[in-house]
């Protein structure tokens, strides 16, 4: 949920709107007419926020081609907030026919260049400085997909006014926090490079991988195909950006086209045997976006997924069979931060079903160790939270009949009991044991490292 903050992010997850525009940025291939992106409701004029990143939040908010919900009290908003929210021309922005989502150009370390094509031929141009000191910026013709050295209008929307042409470089400067937004009109150039960020690549069976078309200017429309969708298919995953899945063994060619079909670039993608070793298995649960593989006794997952909470969950899962009473330990190498609630751990897991009843014990990025469980199928879920420790961590899971107690451990010799949970009935039969990886997004993936990994008696 979006709070009325710059860029803070709440431990349960709520965030400022920086935080979320950045979720965003990869997200404007979903977005056109009849099927918009949501970053949740505008939070101008709320306590939080200074009128300058009121300004900045209601201006990207229109350049993503956003729903635009007040959030604030309209009945005691002052007139520079009103200002903000009834801005025709950056309204026009976010409400133009053509219907594109805006994309991100550059980001020099919180500079960052926005670009959002407009019906008229046009393309708005935002300048956002997240950064802590005010700062000189700039985009070039080329950058937005227009040609360098011939005449260009400019228009700022805020000011309302019009500028002095470019006929190569527009540059200002933008304050901390703050905005510029503008229209250039000019002459579209033609494709000057197209090329993958990979030229070939291997991806071992089952698994997901993803891909970049370089293209300049960036805005050209480009078409990727596979070769053989029986061994290698592929989706969007992004910006120029695209997931392969590999289907099966052998070879097969990623091939992109400009629109007018004039340039093309290719790579060549090989699937290998899975190297996951037996008798572990690999299950990506209701996300299709995972990766397992396996090299020098460490496990590296990439997991997407909303959670595991609720009662469906949503996962990557490699495990083994287990039967009796048994424990799992690890070492957490490392976890990528793609929310306060992403988690990696280790897991007792009746079946690979969504709503499956299971006792967990993870590490997050920003609510510490915490001990999750669900009693019975498709019923909601509890926790236990403990404090945060830094990685590497040692984790182990003891399963005693119903029982479960949870360990952690600096050197994974000495184990510091964190505490247990005992469910209203012991799994069925055989279960699995295993290691669990979610990110807590649907767009984003946590790279997750075991190593030390026992499964044992």
């Amino acid at each position: 949920d979006i709070q009325d903050c710059f860029d803070c992010v709440r431990n349960w997850g709520g965030a400022g709107w920086v935080p979320i525009l950045e979720k965003n940025a990869q997200l404007a291939p979903y977005a056109g007419p009849g099927h918009w992106n949501d970053p949740d409701m505008l939070e101008v004029g709320n306590r939080a926020l200074t009128p300058v990143e009121c300004r900045s939040h209601f201006s990207m908010w229109c350049m993503l081609a956003a729903p635009l919900i007040a959030g604030n009290n309209i009945s005691t908003m002052n007139d520079t907030i009103r200002d903000i929210l009834t801005a025709p021309e950056i309204i026009a922005i976010d409400q133009d026919l053509l219907g594109i989502q805006g994309t991100r150009v550059k980001n020099d370390a919180g500079l960052q260049v926005w670009q959002k094509p407009l019906n008229d031929g046009s393309i708005a141009v935002a300048l956002l400085n997240v950064t802590k000191s005010n700062a000189t910026m700039s985009v070039s013709l080329e950058e937005i997909g227009l040609k360098k050295g011939v005449k260009s209008t400019v228009r700022d929307l805020w000011q309302q006014k019009d500028l002095s042409p470019i006929y190569d470089i527009y540059k200002t400067e933008v304050e901390t926090h703050g905005v510029v937004v503008i229209k250039i009109k000019g002459e579209k150039a033609s494709v000057s490079s197209l090329k993958f960020d990979q030229q070939a690549l291997v991806i071992n069976k089952d698994n997901h991988k993803l891909i970049h078309v370089d293209v300049v200017p960036s805005v050209t429309p480009v078409k990727v195909t596979s070769s053989d969708e029986n061994i290698l298919s592929l989706t969007v995953a992004g910006v120029n950006t695209y997931r392969l899945t590999a289907k099966n063994e052998g070879e097969a060619t990623i091939k992109a086209v400009t629109g007018n079909g004039k340039i093309s670039a290719t790579c060549s993608v090989k699937v290998a045997p899975s190297n996951i070793p037996v008798p572990w298995k690999f299950d990506d649960i209701k996300d299709n976006k995972a990766s397992a593989s396996y090299s020098n006794g460490v496990f590296s997952i990439e997991g997407g997924g909303n959670d595991i909470w609720g009662a469906n969950d949503q996962f990557a899962f490699l495990s083994r069979e287990a039967a009796d009473d048994s424990y799992i330990s690890a070492r957490i190498v490392s976890q990528t931060n793609t929310d306060p609630w992403a988690k990696t751990g280790l897991m007792f897991r009746e079946t690979t079903a969504s709503n499956s009843k299971f006792v967990m014990l993870s590490i997050t990025p920003g609510n510490g160790v915490t001990l999750q469980w669900r009693e019975t199928t498709g019923a909601s879920c509890d926790k236990k939270n403990f404090t945060t420790v830094d990685l590497p961590v040692y984790l182990k899971l003891l399963k005693n009949n119903d029982n479960f107690t949870a360990y952690q451990s600096s050197d994974g010799s000495n184990w510091e009991q964190l505490g247990e949970v005992t469910l209203k009935q012991a799994f069925a039969g055989k279960y699995l044991a295993g290691l669990e990886v979610v990110s807590h997004s649907s767009h984003t993936l946590n790279i997750s490292k075991f190593d030390q990994v026992k499964v044992g008696q």
